[in-house]
């Protein structure tokens, strides 16, 4: 595995708090350098377009466990389903 290859396999809420931590490392650094100027500006946007992503995708493809032989799961699963 490369260093960046690391980034790959991280969840989207991973790699978000990674982003987070490196910003606030560098976000009160006085340097003149453009690229990291432009990249203090562009930061924040981007980190929380990323969570905001996470969030929707986790409520997308989140689905319930329902256990079959628990009865009050299976009325849930009815009523969520129209049938009850």
């Amino acid at each position: 595995m490369t260093y960046l290859s690391r980034f790959s396999s991280m969840s989207d809420d991973d790699l978000a708090d990674e982003a987070q931590r490196r910003f606030d490392r560098v976000k009160e650094s006085t340097s003149a350098d453009m690229g990291l100027i432009e990249l203090r500006n562009i930061m924040p946007e981007l980190i929380g377009r990323l969570r905001k992503h996470a969030d929707t995708m986790r409520d997308i493809v989140e689905i319930p466990e329902y256990d079959l032989s628990d009865p009050a799961h299976v009325q849930m699963m009815l009523r969520q389903a129209g049938k009850a």
